[in-house]
């Protein structure tokens, strides 16, 4: 009968090490918010019903093609796998008093906290502070209403080297605009309104020369529907003596004013839309900041512009692209993304606009079918989109 010994104190030494090798790697993937099938366990079978969830899972195993991997390493393009970002601080405003106007918040992680404080005149309102997730925040579907383009007119002329033009529009819902502008109906330039969606707008145009202009305003709702309005013109001549609009700036409120807001989401990213509302304009500056800290997804789910672009890079290189992406669809009046295929920031485009994720029944998980025309069905000829 053979007799074992005692363990020696190599192999005594060599066990802890393992040990330790196995329980670093168990609190690596668990501080990454990734464990193995840890995704699983909510979102598949009953578990992902009784939490709202989709059961990605019975999606991803009856596609045709599954793209490799997205089975056991949801984490890269997920989970955020370290601190970086963590912290972030976002500061909108102050801009021109307003009764209504939307605040976007892109590039969020979906289930991190977030600190709000609005400042009213300057003044910061203790009863406007709040903290929320984006994954609470509820989903607004979309209206398919593109914004009522009203009262354009020439506010104001100012001449020295060159002339210079204030044209001011309202909408009848928040909106960002643009105003096209030129020698002829073509137009050729373009000038952005501020990067918030509001109801009262406001561009100057510089470097104007002597005669008739041609403008028209194209305006685009949180959803990107777009409404355009019809051509207009001003001669700088004859407007040479329009100094201002007495109704085109109003005055401020007292800080006392308490605006109401609401927060919204318009499909499943974290990117957030806050609506505030006041019965009289008020002049606001938004503040966010992030929190950090480390919940059931570790460092928290990548933002949208992470998971659906950069994520792609690491294995496709952008050479290999045949299409832009990180480009906002909405600028160009002739494309119109169909709501079947997903954009984020309420237009950008990006990879998975066109590529399932998690695989598809198409070749390359295409979201169209590539043997008929896939380009037509975001790049609309100019005529089809003014009716």
């Amino acid at each position: 009968m053979r007799r074992y010994g005692s363990p020696s104190a190599l192999h005594l030494l060599s066990l802890s090490f393992f040990f330790l090798l196995i329980l670093s790697a168990i609190r690596n993937t668990e501080s990454s918010g990734y464990k193995q099938d840890g995704c699983r366990r909510c979102h598949s079978g009953r578990m992902a019903g009784m939490l709202g969830l989709r059961d990605v899972y019975a999606e991803m195993e009856g596609y045709r093609f599954t793209h490799d991997g997205v089975l056991e390493r949801c984490s890269i393009c997920h989970i955020l796998r370290d601190a970086a970002g963590g912290g972030r601080l976002w500061e909108l405003g102050p801009f021109s008093p307003q009764r209504r106007q939307v605040f976007f918040l892109y590039g969020l992680s979906m289930d991190r906290s977030y600190d709000v404080e609005l400042s009213i005149d300057g003044v910061p309102s203790g009863a406007a502070a709040f903290t929320f997730r984006p994954y609470d925040v509820a989903v607004r579907g979309n209206d398919h209403r593109p914004p009522r383009i009203d009262n354009v007119r020439v506010a104001g002329l100012r001449a020295a080297v060159f002339y210079e033009a204030t044209i001011r529009w309202e909408t009848d819902e928040p909106a960002l605009s643009i105003v096209e502008y030129g020698r002829a109906s073509g137009y050729g330039e373009r000038v952005v309104s501020s990067g918030v969606y509001r109801t009262d707008h406001s561009v100057k145009i510089g470097g104007l020369g002597v005669g008739v202009y041609h403008y028209r305003i194209i305006a685009r709702d949180v959803f990107g529907n777009a409404a355009v309005s019809d051509d207009l013109t001003f001669d700088t001549a004859s407007h040479y003596n329009e100094n201002s609009d007495s109704t085109a700036t109003s005055k401020r409120t007292s800080s006392s004013a308490r605006p109401a807001f609401e927060l919204y989401r318009i499909d499943s990213t974290a990117d957030t839309y806050i609506e505030v509302r006041a019965d009289t304009p008020v002049d606001l500056h938004l503040k966010v900041s992030e929190g950090v800290g480390i919940g059931k997804h570790g460092m928290g789910l990548a933002p949208a512009r992470l998971s659906h672009i950069a994520a792609c890079r690491l294995c496709h290189l952008p050479v290999t692209l045949s299409h832009p992406v990180g480009i906002r669809s909405g600028d160009n009046t002739a494309v119109a993304v169909p709501t079947g295929l997903p954009t984020i920031e309420g237009g950008v485009v990006t990879c998975v606009t066109c590529h399932g994720p998690h695989g598809g029944d198409e070749i390359y998980y295409s979201r169209l079918d590539i043997e008929g025309d896939p380009c037509g069905a975001c790049h609309k000829k100019e005529e089809t989109v003014m009716q």
